[in-house]
């Protein structure tokens, strides 16, 4: 009788040691969720990543030959130019195949001047080599350009006829200088890029010094010459914008109202032609509002 008890009792202990011991075996068969939501939220990242930005990417090489007479800070600059004008012909494309598949009408001007907004260039190898004959310099370099959500800015480019003036604006200046910069490669003193370079810099600095909040335009013109391109503010703001190359001197309500480096759209005044923004751009003039 004992014994068929101590024998009951073992039969009924290696039951639960065998129920024990499957219960880490079915845990170890459960999925491990922390992993696959890791990768999930990983996954998620990566399409996070992908939307904010869209880089394009170009290279340019050129070997460009200059006279005697050029110093080399004017002749890498000169250099610099034409890889930038080239950048950005080929990037150009992308934005015009853009902007017909959404049937939006833009000129190819206003396409580069985009473009021109949005392009980064770096400089990967410059050799400059003297010689007898003036300098050689070979460059080549890279554009970079953030072509996201141009479904989204391109339409609000094309709506926004005060935006496409102000950077088809700055693509002229560009255009001109790069431009200056290949017709006198060999003569300093006809009309370099760099000339015309120091020309917008010094009206810029004189622009800043001799002019007063509060003038008129007719003192302004008289001081500064005729602009070289204008813009006019919202219909229902009084703002007159007038560029001289490296600065624009904003007019609000015929007087002097603010002096600045560069035009930025405002949602509040619905144009690039204001005096708010960030102070950084603002050389005469801190708006109040």
């Amino acid at each position: 009788m004992p014994a068929t008890v101590l024998l009951t009792l073992c039969l009924a202990l290696g039951g639960i040691s065998t129920l024990w011991g499957a219960t880490p075996l079915a845990h170890a068969q459960l999925p491990d969720p922390i992993t696959e939501e890791s990768s999930a939220g990983n996954d998620a990242s990566a399409t996070l990543r992908s939307a904010v930005r869209e880089d394009l990417f170009a290279t340019v090489g050129l070997t460009c030959v200059f006279g005697p007479g050029v110093a080399e800070a004017d002749a890498r600059r000169q250099c610099l130019l034409k890889a930038r004008t080239r950048l950005v012909a080929k990037m150009s494309e992308r934005v015009a195949a853009a902007a017909a598949s959404l049937g939006l009408s833009l000129t190819d001007e206003e396409i580069a001047a985009y473009t021109l907004g949005v392009v980064r260039m770096e400089a990967d190898r410059e050799e400059v080599e003297p010689g007898p004959e003036g300098l050689t310099v070979r460059l080549a370099g890279r554009g970079v350009a953030d072509m996201a959500n141009l479904a989204q800015k391109l339409p609000f480019y094309v709506a926004n006829a005060d935006v496409r003036a102000s950077a088809v604006a700055q693509y002229r200046a560009a255009r001109a200088e790069a431009e200056a910069a290949r017709r006198s490669a060999g003569d300093p003193a006809q009309e370099q890029a760099g000339k015309i370079r120091r020309q917008m810099q010094d009206t810029a600095r004189f622009a800043e010094r001799q002019l007063r909040l509060g003038m008129s335009q007719a003192e302004v013109l008289g001081l500064l010459g005729e602009p070289s391109t204008s813009l006019q503010g919202a219909p229902d703001e009084n703002f007159l914008c007038l560029g001289y190359g490296d600065v624009w001197a904003v007019f609000e309500n015929g007087e002097l109202a603010c002096l600045r480096t560069r035009l930025e759209y405002h949602r509040r005044h619905e144009s690039q032609c204001h005096c708010s923004g960030r102070l950084a751009t603002i050389l005469l003039g801190v708006e109040p509002r």
